[in-house]
């Protein structure tokens, strides 16, 4: 019996492909014949799903794009706020395999929008995602639960300066291709940057909350 075309499988296959073509080949090997040969279809039917390798490159980045966030936000069983706050960011750094492939790919798809227009919507969610994680570490480490509503003044200060060190630290650990016993040293210490700044940020909300005390 003929299995049913599922238009979402096929569509999630195909991201999928283009992934492994970009990771391995950079950005400007993406097209609609090396992503068909990759997933192993006929042109005809990748092209069924996307027409066009805008809509090929769009869509699949928005498929990433939504499973990295899901990675990203899903906290592991039992973890407290800190340890939640220590995952997402984590999550932001290219400390393993995934979360490497995941940046890698988010790189790529920021420089191709200045060619491609119809991705900048996707990169905007990017970095909107990115931002609404560095918030909620800063909400995480500085009241437990965290409190909703705006940010205090102090809280978006401490949120701009983790966002950028977590923008640096990966940039830097991204430009090194040779993952060895080097690069693993560098990506230590690059973690302990990072938990010292959350301590950093967790201590500011005890001084702030014992100054409010007193």
């Amino acid at each position: 019996m003929t299995r049913a075309f599922d238009p979402e499988a096929r569509r999630a296959e195909l991201a999928e492909a283009v992934g492994r073509v970009l990771l391995r080949d950079g950005i400007g090997a993406v097209s609609v014949r090396t992503v068909a040969a990759e997933a192993g279809v006929a042109v005809g039917s990748l092209r069924y799903v996307f027409p066009s390798r805008t809509d090929l490159v769009v869509g699949a980045a928005r498929h990433m794009v939504a499973q990295s966030r899901a990675r990203l936000t899903a906290p592991r069983p039992g973890t407290t706020a800190r340890g939640y706050a220590e995952q997402l960011a984590q999550g932001l750094l290219p400390l393993m395999e995934q979360t490497r492939a995941d940046l890698e790919i988010n790189v790529a798809l920021i420089a191709e929008a200045r060619a491609v227009p119809e991705l900048r919507p996707v990169r905007d969610e990017v970095q909107a995602g990115v931002r609404e994680a560095v918030d909620g570490i800063v909400r995480l480490l500085r009241c437990d639960p965290p409190v909703a509503g705006p940010m205090t003044a102090a809280e978006h200060h401490a949120a701009l300066r983790l966002h950028a060190l977590l923008d640096g630290l990966a940039l830097g650990l991204l430009h090194h291709d040779d993952v060895g016993p080097g690069w693993q040293a560098r990506a230590d210490e690059a973690w302990g940057v990072v938990l010292a700044e959350l301590d950093r940020i967790a201590a500011e909300a005890g001084t702030v909350s014992g100054g409010g005390a007193a």
